[in-house]
Parts: C-alpha cells; structure tokens; sequence
C-alpha cells in the first residue's frame, strides 16, 4: 500500500473505527498470511495451559481451536488476554482481533439470528 493511501486509511481508522471495522466485515476476504491447511496458535496470557489455534480449511471455511490443559486447581476453563502494556498482555494484536471478533458475533446476532439445533 502506498503512503498516501495508508495515510488516509489510517485517518479513517482513527475517525470512525467502527465504520472502518464494518466496512471490512462486509468485505469477503481471507488475509494472505492465511494459507490453506497452515494453523497460528498463540497461548493465552494467564496460566499459559492453554491456547487458541486458527486454520483456514482447504475451502475457504475457518476453523478456531481451544486447547486447554487446565490446572487442577482451577475451575475456569476460559482463556483471558490481557490488555497489552498496562495489563500485561503479550498478544497485542490477539487482543485487538478478539474484540473485533466480538463485534462481528454481536453483528450477526442481530443480523442472522440462530435457532438451536437439537442433537437428536
């Protein structure tokens, strides 16, 4: 991307984040450091027992994993990230990508609403 268009993406991030932010949710498309069949995996900032996996299929669909081996101590099976620098997070853009992942699951709450499927 060149400066001048960085520059007014940029200006625009900054004046209407979620503008931008819903802009990109209507926009189909799949990162290029997103590779078919190759995973990322980061560990959560707490117990560090745990991680959290993304895959994009062979298909376009993705995927997202969990994987925790819980303390025996602990009750909570979530996984936390922190906010970066003043709450010790380690996963900056982790952070960032989990809220916008919320936003997009509030979205299509709204938007597509979903039946429970029974598991007969």
């Amino acid at each position: 991307m060149d400066e001048k268009t960085l520059k007014a993406v940029r200006e625009a991030c900054e004046k209407d984040p979620t503008g931008v932010l819903n802009l990109l949710l209507e926009t189909q498309f799949t990162p290029e450091t997103l590779l078919p069949r190759e995973g990322h995996s980061r560990l959560e900032d707490d117990t560090r027992f745990a991680q959290i996996s993304i895959m994009i299929g062979p298909d376009s669909d993705r995927w997202i994993q969990i994987i925790a081996d819980p303390d025996p101590n602990e009750r909570n099976l979530s996984q936390r990230f922190r906010m970066p620098i003043i709450g010790g997070g380690q996963s900056p853009y982790t952070f960032i990508a989990l809220g916008i992942l919320g936003h997009a699951i509030a979205r299509d709450n709204a938007e597509h609403p979903q039946s429970l499927r029974s598991r007969g």
